[in-house]
């Protein structure tokens, strides 16, 4: 991300050693608090295109599949869960969402905790007194249609689609 020359690396950033998704936040948001205005708002500009990357219908029912259903805000959501397991997780997640089999969390409230990191920079911008720029930057939940082709059909379809999800999560609810 360059912002008047600065160069901000998003995934260096976000990138976090931090066994749990709210330990991973909190580093974050130490990071983040030693970084100007402009920078935060660099940062929130690229959560948002990252955000879109991930914003696939493929993906979407991968999650929907683990969870048993996912409404947009848990979608939204589980984008974070997804970005703040780093770079490489999260290529290889929209690349293939099946690859979530060996991703995904055993505690779901870990899907939740995520959600936090969709307002982080506003926040701290807010905090510093940089709300005329914190209201200017979009909102990593406002989309259109998702990319790509909706996944369609029943749960057995779905298990087909994502036969190691469906290996992973077989016996449970799914």
């Amino acid at each position: 991300m360059r912002k008047g020359g600065h160069v901000l690396e998003f995934w260096t950033v976000v990138a976090s050693a931090a066994a749990t998704v709210d330990a991973r936040l909190a580093e974050l948001r130490a990071r983040l608090a030693a970084r100007g205005a402009e920078e935060l708002a660099a940062f929130h500009r690229e959560l948002v295109a990252t955000h879109r990357r991930a914003y696939r219908w493929e993906l979407w029912a991968a999650f929907d599949l683990v969870r048993g259903g996912l409404s947009d805000q848990e979608f939204t959501a589980a984008r974070n869960w997804l970005i703040l397991q780093g770079r490489a997780a999260f290529d290889r997640a929209v690349a293939d969402p099946d690859t979530l089999a060996e991703l995904f969390p055993d505690d779901p409230d870990d899907l939740c905790a995520a959600g936090e990191l969709s307002t982080l920079a506003v926040e701290l911008l807010i905090e510093r007194g940089a709300g005329g720029l914190a209201e200017s930057l979009e909102s990593p939940e406002l989309f259109e249609d998702p990319a790509g082709d909706q996944v369609t059909g029943g749960l057995e379809q779905l298990r087909t689609h994502f036969p190691r999800i469906a290996k992973r999560y077989e016996g449970s609810a799914i």
